[in-house]
């Protein structure tokens, strides 16, 4: 067969189980993901492929070859191919075999949102933010950079960019949950709440960060669908169309040097922004991963990515030589530059640690983690601050599902880290009181 031939029946067994599992888990979140990992596993195949026979896909992926090395239809491609179609089948076959409806009408949220405590939450951690960073954007400013080069290679980044990162996942959770679960008497909140969040898209939109604001919208949509279980799947695509020319206007954003932003932004194409996000080369680095390796035929590294997440407890700041992840192996084999606008894809990741054997066991690990928290979401007819951390555990996995399909099984760590941020957030805010240490303070003398 050729390698068109097999992306199509590939695309068609995918979402032929797609259709199945969505008919036994009535859940659009499962139809939602599905796609994502559709989009960073196949859709490169489609420009590719299609590319290659004559064809026009419209993406700008040329540099990524000129980076790594070219793509051609050989045996390599065909078998990656193969191996990403048993990868995104496989981490949705427990969904599809296991999944039932259990959608709960009758939803009872036992937490009170404290909203002021919540934009204090925001208010706090965007200015942390913003401090961390301002370095970076002032001398993105005077050397005429953008915002994204300067973070993301021409200047380098220091050992506070990744607590950069985790405030601003802490200011944009707080408001995207207050926006859904502030009470009513307390819905003027809402404007102040909303105006932040705005502000914090447009900083994300500067330093290109994508990732976060995806996440936030995603977070917005999930509390919203167990808060109000009767909404039809009709009312989201109007703000999914939203979400996507947001995340289309960071992709025009980031790309702005600082000191011509406001001249820029004049010349912005709301509908080639909108389009970008359905072309992005972000579907086509990841992808690349797998035909590299079989390319270069770089053996399996027997388990790199396990102790890399087993020992990256231990901050690099008391161990600067610690194990690297298996992304720093598949580089280094590669003999390429780091940091050059290339990642690697999950199953790739999988196979450079155990062969096809871990390509299988990656896949059934995300979708019986997939099928296990979304049984524990559906299931949930209540939320207090005793069942909280368990109610948590799908939202978890919705966010860290966006970063672990580009990246090893060292995601894991970015798991049970939104897992703990998240807990972390409701409760703060949620909590009638605050403990420190042993004795607490009450919420109300907080506020005062």
């Amino acid at each position: 067969m050729d390698h068109w031939s097999i992306l199509l029946l590939w695309t068609i067994v995918f979402f032929s189980l797609v259709w199945i599992g969505f008919c036994r888990t009535k859940d659009p979140t499962f139809v939602v993901g599905s796609i994502l990992i559709f989009y960073f596993s196949l859709l490169g195949s489609y420009a590719l492929v299609a590319d290659r026979i004559g064809g026009d896909s419209g993406f700008t992926y040329q540099y990524l070859e000129d980076k790594l090395f070219p793509v051609y239809l050989d045996y390599s491609y065909r078998m990656t191919i193969h191996y990403y179609g048993l990868f995104i089948c496989l981490a949705i076959l427990p969904m599809v075999l296991f999944g039932q409806s259990r959608k709960i009408l009758d939803f009872k949220l036992e937490l009170n949102w404290n909203a002021p405590r919540g934009l204090m939450l925001a208010l706090v951690s965007a200015v942390l933010s913003v401090w961390i960073m301002r370095d970076y954007l002032i001398q993105a400013i005077f050397l005429n950079l953008s915002g994204y080069a300067a973070t993301r290679g021409q200047l380098g980044v220091d050992s506070l960019f990744t607590l950069h990162q985790i405030l601003n996942r802490v200011a944009l959770f707080s408001l995207a949950a207050g926006l859904v679960l502030i009470d009513r008497k307390d819905r003027l909140w809402r404007i102040p709440y909303g105006i932040f969040f705005v502000f914090m898209a447009a900083f994300c939109a500067i330093l290109g960060n994508k990732n976060e604001l995806l996440q936030s919208f995603i977070l917005i949509a999930l509390l919203w669908q167990c808060t109000h279980p009767k909404t039809s799947v009709v009312y989201y695509l109007p703000p999914a169309i939203f979400a996507i020319l947001s995340l289309g206007l960071v992709n025009f954003v980031r790309t702005l040097p600082l000191s011509g932003l406001q001249s820029g932004l004049r010349e912005v194409d709301l509908w080639n922004s909108f389009r970008s996000m359905f072309i992005s080369n972000e579907a086509i680095g990841p992808h690349l991963a797998m035909y590299n390796t079989l390319l270069h035929d770089i053996p399996p590294s027997g388990g790199t990515s396990i102790s890399s997440l087993l020992l990256s407890i231990v901050p690099r700041f008391f161990w600067a030589d610690r194990p690297g992840s298996i992304y720093e192996y598949y580089v280094a084999h590669l003999g390429v530059v780091d940091r050059q606008g290339f990642g690697i894809h999950h199953a790739a990741g999988w196979y450079l640690n155990f062969g096809v054997i871990g390509i299988a066991a990656g896949a059934l690990l995300l979708g019986c983690l997939w099928y296990y928290s979304l049984c524990r979401w559906q299931s949930a007819s209540k939320v207090s601050s005793k069942t909280l951390f368990k109610f948590l555990l799908y939202p978890s996995f919705c966010l860290f599902l966006i970063e672990a399909i580009r990246a090893g099984p060292e995601a894991y760590k970015g798991f049970l880290v939104n897992w703990i941020l998240l807990f972390i957030i409701f409760r703060l805010i949620t909590a009638k009181t605050i403990s420190l240490w042993n004795f607490s303070i009450p919420a109300s003398r907080l506020q005062k």
